[in-house]
């Protein structure tokens, strides 16, 4: 057992060492900035990643006139699903795809907060 206690510690060192020098957000937020108007100015809070592997949080971004249009809330899994507030959404995951089928036939917009209360809660 002694002999194995070095080997066990150095890769729990790279593991953690190696989780804790990159973002776990960067491959979120880059899908909700591709389709921005001006992706260089958002700004990022109250960002979490739950045990379903999707990231929660807030994003603001400057819009065409160059002001900053206020926090919305978006969902996001890599490498292509997301989905915000205001309605846009990347590669539609089949689990969600009904909800966001009923928001366009009933016009409810209520799509967005079930998908929030499902993996940010």
């Amino acid at each position: 057992m002694k002999k194995f206690l070095p080997i066990i510690s150095a890769l729990l060192f790279l593991y953690f060492g190696l989780l804790a020098g990159c973002s776990p957000t960067t491959k979120e937020r880059q899908l909700v900035m591709n389709r921005l108007k001006d992706p260089e100015s958002t700004k990022f809070r109250n960002e979490k990643r739950y045990e379903t592997g999707y990231v929660c949080g807030e994003f603001n971004s400057k819009n065409s006139y160059g002001a900053y249009t206020g926090y919305i809330r978006y969902t996001a899994k890599a490498p292509d699903i997301y989905y915000t507030e205001n309605g846009d959404s990347g590669a539609l995951d089949l689990e969600n795809f009904q909800l966001l089928i009923d928001d366009i036939r009933n016009k409810d917009k209520t799509g967005f907060e079930k998908i929030w209360n499902k993996y940010c809660q």
